[in-house]
């Protein structure tokens, strides 16, 4: 009789350690999405553990999703935070997804802090950047490619038209004085003076030019998408623009901060003086670009 209950006494405490144990931490598979709900304040740091998570071969990358109306700091420590971050980083407004380097391989307690203001969604171990991508793929269907289809770069010979569009700028970078500029104006088949398009400035990356983009030559592939877009009624006759997004005659990298007093002072009132485009309505006056020239949108 003391046997048995000695057993069964053994057995509740073992059963008390489980669910105390699995209340406090989480085990996951690291290489599948795992979502959360762990949410951060300014004022104090969230802790969530997941306890002998086994990396098997090795991870390299950390995949994270995110959402703050601020800041929003994130730390993942290996088996305990008295040492030091395996990983870390910063979601700002303007970011929902980021990766960043995590090198671990064997079983881990896994630990992630965040603080600041915001939710971590998930996140996902991945041995390479190409099994991102192909998790990427995943998500958004069988069916995705990577690539503009066919019909949408097509030449066409009722496509519309490009102009080597000049302008007087100034050197805001240095001397403040005037010279002149390029930039490439792509103006939809058929355009009328007499209506009002919708405006689209295009920016380069840092080491790219108004050339970038290609409307400079006769096989450009953003003059087929607009072209196709446009003939086969999926938007509306616009015209784009591809400046040179240095203000001033330097290659110095600060001359693309200071674009935007080019692009308001110079660039559209010529683009007014010359092309039916109201440069004061701001919902028919966009902006993108590439990499330096996605900073500058930002930016602007």
């Amino acid at each position: 009789m003391n046997k048995l209950l000695l057993c069964i006494v053994c057995t509740a405490v073992m059963l008390m350690a489980l669910c105390l144990n699995a209340a406090g931490a989480e085990t996951v598979n690291p290489f599948q999405k795992v979502e959360t709900d762990l949410t951060a304040n300014a004022e104090t740091e969230t802790e969530l553990r997941y306890e002998s998570v086994d990396f098997a071969g090795g991870a390299s990358l950390l995949r994270l999703q995110a959402e703050t109306d601020s800041q929003l700091s994130i730390r993942i420590f290996a088996d305990s935070t008295d040492s030091k971050p395996a990983t870390s980083v910063v979601f700002k407004r303007v970011n929902k997804e980021m990766r960043c380097r995590l090198v671990l391989d064997g079983i881990h307690d896994l630990i992630i802090v965040i603080q600041g203001s915001g939710r971590l969604l998930s996140w996902q171990a991945f041995t390479s950047q190409e099994d991102i991508e192909a998790a990427i793929k995943a998500e958004r269907g069988v069916n995705y490619e990577d690539r503009v289809p066919p019909k949408y770069t097509a030449r066409r010979s009722d496509g519309g038209t490009v102009d080597k569009f000049t302008y007087t700028a100034h050197d805001y970078c240095r001397t403040g004085k005037a010279y002149e500029k390029t930039a490439f104006v792509y103006l939809p088949c058929g355009y009328d003076p007499a209506q009002t398009y919708d405006l689209l400035i295009l920016c380069h990356g840092i080491g790219g030019s108004e050339h970038e983009w290609g409307l400079s030559s006769g096989s450009s592939q953003v003059k087929a998408i607009m072209d196709n877009l446009i003939a086969y009624g999926e938007i509306k006759p616009f015209i784009v623009v591809t400046p040179n997004g240095r203000a001033g005659k330097t290659d110095d990298y600060s001359s693309f901060y200071l674009f935007d007093q080019e692009l308001r002072n110079d660039l559209l009132p010529a683009l007014a003086a010359s092309y039916s485009v109201d440069i004061k309505d701001r919902d028919r006056c966009a902006m993108a670009g590439l990499s330096m020239g996605g900073m500058q949108t930002i930016n602007l």
